[in-house]
């Protein structure tokens, strides 16, 4: 974000001294499109002078004006055209610089945004432990062995809606048959539990009865 940053800004000052170059082209262009000017009126002076001189020198006199005049006609157009350009390209710097400002504080915006953002997934991430700390304190339970639970209890509604959809197929026993290899490692897991289960309330059960008085 940093480095992006300082690109932008990096491009914004090139475009700011394009502009101030192209204003500076401007300005110059227009002092030769003056200097056209003055000699157009030195030229046209000196025909007005060569029309009251005697031939040769009249002729020659009048041709040298109307070349220079012409010349500086063509000068003058270049010159207009040159400021045009320059004035353009002024412009477009110039549009350039005020883009590459929004640019930055659109960056700006996107990163105050992206703090409070990491702020809130942080402050959510610690909502979340202090709620997982709670339940632990409350229930015994491990947060994760609670979603485990959750988890595994979806899972085993799916499962009892599939079977029962099987259960109705015209091939259930056929495909129930199929399934067996999958569900007995299932089945023999659950048993399993089971049977720890008992054997712990078996336990608590003897224990009690061990602390009862005679």
């Amino acid at each position: 974000m940093l480095r992006r940053t300082s690109d932008v800004d990096a491009v914004g000052e090139r475009a700011s001294l394009v502009a101030a170059r192209a204003g500076g082209l401007g300005a110059s262009t227009a002092r030769v499109a003056e200097a056209f000017e003055r000699l157009g009126v030195v030229a046209l002076n000196a025909g007005l002078e060569g029309s009251r001189v005697a031939e040769p020198q009249s002729r020659a006199l009048m041709l040298v004006s109307e070349e220079i005049r012409a010349s500086v006609a063509r000068g003058s157009e270049a010159a207009r055209e040159v400021a045009t350009v320059a004035q353009e390209v002024g412009d477009e710097a110039a549009e350039l610089r005020r883009q590459l400002d929004r640019s930055r504080n659109e960056v700006a915006e996107v990163g105050q945004e992206a703090a409070r953002l990491r702020s809130s997934a942080q402050q959510a991430q610690a909502a979340l432990e202090e709620l997982g700390q709670r339940l632990r304190k409350a229930t015994g339970v491990d947060p994760e062995v609670a979603r485990a639970v959750a988890l595994a209890s979806d899972h085993a509604r799916g499962l009892l809606a599939a079977l029962s959809t099987l259960a109705a197929a015209p091939q259930a026993r056929t495909v129930l048959a199929a399934l067996r290899p999958l569900m007995s490692p299932l089945s023999r897991m659950l048993g399993e539990l089971g049977e720890e289960g008992s054997a712990r309330r078996g336990g608590a059960s003897a224990a009690g009865r061990e602390g009862d008085p005679p």
